[in-house]
């Protein structure tokens, strides 16, 4: 499963019922808790930006601008 899967069956509530729902879910379900968060972690990292600048300055080296 993708990060944007579990993210996406995770976290888009309608309210904040189906929210307590999810909540209290994940608490009850601690490997599928676990795996959120490793999930999140890796998602964090590619997100950062400073990966993205490190991505950016990569592609200028690559064409010679750096």
């Amino acid at each position: 499963m993708s990060q944007v899967e579990l993210i996406s069956i995770h976290v888009n509530v309608k309210g904040y019922e189906e929210a307590a729902e999810k909540i209290n879910y994940l608490f009850k379900s601690p490997d599928t808790l676990d795996g959120m968060r490793e999930e999140l972690k890796t998602l964090a990292h590619e997100l950062s930006w400073d990966n993205h600048a490190r991505k950016i300055r990569e592609e200028l080296e690559n064409v010679g601008m750096l």
